[in-house]
């Protein structure tokens, strides 16, 4: 009787993780990698074996409808949307080009703005570039090419060259920056014995990168040893810096790691906290190959909200492995594997993107040919992503709202409780009996969370914080649940810091 009940337990787990996650469609497309959606939620673009492929999102059944195919010479598996939408930048990784697109915002098209072959108007050297990426403002350009990483002012679809560092070891890794958009990650990027994971502070006054540190922290397995000669060691996860991902809040990161072990190594997640421009080990995830068939890990992926992380991988293990995460603690929770053995379809994942809503993935299957489309019903959207569609929901009945002269506070504009001056008080005082800046910064967000505050109340609140950097972090977070968020450009003056202004100033632009 214990085992019958036990199999029905079973089964309605099973069945409440398959009515979460299923697959809605695929679109076979010639070696699919990277894909961007539209800030409108209207227009997919596609890298693929043959160039770059356009399709408009269907509204109601959120499938790809291409509307267009530019053919580029020569492979690549890199693009990117600029982030006021202007244009798509892409490269040719045999040929040495680089390639800017204007897109016309009214139907999705794409149309030849600029082309650099081999050189950015005769300086520097554009070597089999292998990723791109643009800073957090916007105003650079970085192309990593063989051993080369090309540094470029970006301004109204045009390149132009700075400076170019040489690698003298491996070729440059991926490029990543941290959300405050004053650090960046590149593999391979330093010159010591840990340059596979360097650390460089960015001066987005110049575009200038410079080393001041690198992942020398490991994970000790617990209980897991092994004899080097007659010295006992300890096995351990190690960071690779290849894929990373930061949490919404910039509070979390999340990169692919080496498990080692007898046979070797193996894939891992590393879990980090970003603290004062510091990334803090908080834990590892190990034997995920015993686990949940996760081992040759691709990319790792975290949706708009942060409410879930997507692990790709490939080889004969290809497929896409989903974690919920914690927004308090950062921690990850497996749901559910779709692998390769029982979809087909699913063979080396490469990439992935989020609707704006974060329910529906599109992730291309490099060798697999295809683009899968799949649906996470119980996904959340970004913060202001959800507020945005409370207000433009005309199906739903709006807040009423008094035209009060000396109040000037836009109810409308979070969909949340209001939090009182007596509550806000109590956390003032709170925050002040805390010890750390860390320790504050969790106790505000989680208590403010799904409340509404108004602009001076988040000054209030900021000034607890003696760390401006905190402060920006606290004010970001805080900007999602603020009513009267056109009096939020006032707590400019809570910066000192030139660059710490800025990025404030560039976070109300984004």
């Amino acid at each position: 009787m214990r085992l019958f009940f036990f199999i029905l337990f079973l089964i309605g787990t099973i069945d409440s993780s398959s009515a979460q996650f299923k697959i809605k469609a695929t679109k076979y497309i010639s070696s699919p990698s990277a894909s961007v959606i539209s800030d409108d939620g209207k227009y997919f673009y596609l890298r693929n074996g043959k160039g770059v492929g356009v399709y408009r999102i269907n509204p109601t059944t959120k499938l790809l409808e291409n509307i267009q195919e530019l053919k580029i010479s020569g492979s690549s598996s890199e693009l990117l949307l600029t982030k006021d939408n202007r244009f798509v930048i892409t490269t040719n990784f045999s040929d040495g080009v680089l390639l800017i697109y204007k897109r016309d915002p009214s139907n999705g098209k794409l149309s030849l703005h600029k082309k650099y072959e081999q050189t950015i108007d005769g300086k520097g050297s554009i070597n089999k570039p292998m990723d791109i990426a643009l800073s957090p403002s916007g105003r650079y350009l970085f192309l990593a090419g063989n051993k080369t990483l090309m540094t470029l002012r970006f301004q109204d679809g045009t390149a132009t060259y700075l400076r170019q560092h040489d690698s003298k070891g491996s070729p440059h890794g991926t490029i990543y920056f941290s959300t405050d958009g004053e650090y960046a990650f590149i593999a391979y990027y330093g010159d010591n014995s840990y340059f596979g994971r360097t650390i460089l502070k960015f001066n987005d006054e110049t575009g200038e990168l410079y080393v001041v540190g690198d992942l020398r922290e490991d994970y000790p397995i617990p209980g897991s040893y092994y004899y080097f000669g007659r010295k006992q060691k300890q096995y351990t996860v190690s960071a690779n810096l290849e894929y990373m991902n930061f949490s919404p809040d910039g509070k979390d990161v999340y990169m692919d790691g080496t498990e080692s072990y007898s046979n070797g190594g193996r894939g891992a997640i590393m879990h980090y906290r970003w603290v004062n421009g510091k990334l803090v080990l908080q834990n590892a995830y190990y034997e995920l190959a015993v686990k949940y068939q996760l081992e040759n890990i691709k990319n790792i992926c975290l949706d708009g909200s942060g409410g879930y992380l997507y692990v790709l991988t490939g080889g004969d293990d290809s497929g896409i492995h989903i974690f919920k995460r914690d927004a308090h603690t950062g921690a990850l929770t497996f749901i559910q594997t779709f692998h390769k053995k029982n979809y087909p379809q699913i063979a080396t994942p490469y990439r992935a993107s989020f609707s704006a809503d974060n329910k529906y993935i599109y992730v291309s299957n490099y060798f697999g040919g295809n683009v899968v489309v799949l649906e996470n019903s119980n996904a959340k959207p970004s913060p202001r992503q959800q507020q945005q569609l409370n207000v433009d929901n005309k199906e739903t009945p709006q807040p009423i709202v008094q035209d009060i002269p000396t109040n000037n506070v836009s109810d409308h504009d979070c969909p949340y409780t209001a939090i009182t001056e007596v509550e806000v008080s109590r956390i003032e005082e709170r925050l002040n009996d805390l010890e750390t800046e860390q320790a504050r910064y969790d106790f505000a967000m989680k208590t403010v969370q799904n409340r509404c505050l108004k602009t001076m109340q988040v000054l209030k609140l900021a000034r607890v914080f003696e760390v401006e950097y905190i402060r920006l972090e606290w004010v970001k977070f805080a900007y999602y649940y603020t009513s009267d968020i056109e009096n939020f450009y006032l707590l400019d003056t809570l910066f000192t810091n030139k660059r710490l202004k800025q990025a404030f100033k560039a976070s109300l632009e984004g």
